[in-house]
């Protein structure tokens, strides 16, 4: 069943799907436990390496993201990794997520130490900030919800996500936007390709992954030319021939 939710949350990068993922590995980790100390090993690792990749996919998700934290706290919780715990939320409460609140209050019930207390204020203090820069696109997508694709609110926001220079946050925007709008948008793929092709390769981690962006554009716009444009820049980016692309 690992590979099921493998495959969903590589077709359909949601919140929604990743936290029932993380879920699904903390309980199989929990059914590990019977068995013997390698075994369970094996599956904490896994399990963690699922709630990793999970932040970095999704943790970043300003209305959802905070569920993604959470979960990620909770499972570390569970093998009783309170300093893990700690360092979890500390993260999560630096990043613009419009239910901060919550994190706030799972760090207040550790009942930390008032040094520590005042950092994660100061922490708080200046991802508000970068929380208030935020709302206004997301004030203009929840306004256009319901009435219309609002294609015109998510252009906007992966305009000021681009301008910032973030991939992981813009990738994040971008999948909101095509659950919202559409995947059969040429725009939206070619704002992220644009978006890719001046991405540094050490930011983008992944280059198969990165490749794998080019291809999805075409299998949903196979008729877009300029998407095959930017996939042929990408290849000549990361190195790729182009016998492999014909491929």
């Amino acid at each position: 069943r690992e590979g099921i939710w493998r495959a969903c949350v590589t077709e359909h990068n949601t919140v929604s799907l990743w936290v029932q993922y993380m879920e699904f590995m903390a309980v199989a980790t929990l059914q590990a436990g019977s068995e013997d100390e390698k075994v369970k090993a094996t599956w904490i690792e896994q399990a963690r390496q699922v709630m990793k990749e999970a932040t970095r996919k999704n943790g970043l998700h300003v209305v959802e993201g905070h569920k993604i934290w959470l979960s990620y706290a909770s499972f570390e919780e569970y093998l009783g990794n309170r300093s893990v715990v700690v360092d979890i939320l500390q993260r999560a409460i630096q990043i613009p997520l419009l239910e901060h609140g919550e994190v706030l209050a799972s760090l207040q019930e550790l009942q930390l130490s008032d040094d520590i207390q005042e950092k994660i204020q100061a922490l708080h203090t200046a991802m508000e900030k970068e929380l208030k820069k935020r709302m206004k696109y997301e004030k203009m997508v929840r306004n256009m919800e319901g009435k219309s694709p609002p294609l015109g609110a998510y252009v906007e926001y992966l305009q000021f996500e681009g301008e910032k220079g973030g991939w992981d946050r813009f990738l994040n925007l971008h999948q909101r936007a095509l659950l919202a709008c559409g995947y059969e948008i040429p725009l939206l793929w070619e704002m992220l390709l644009n978006q890719l092709s001046r991405t540094p390769p050490a930011q983008a981690k992944d280059e198969a992954e990165m490749l794998a962006h080019g291809e999805r554009a075409l299998s949903w716009c196979p008729q877009a030319v300029s998407l095959w444009e930017w996939r042929l820049l990408l290849a000549e980016k990361y190195g790729v021939s182009l016998s492999s692309i014909g491929q």
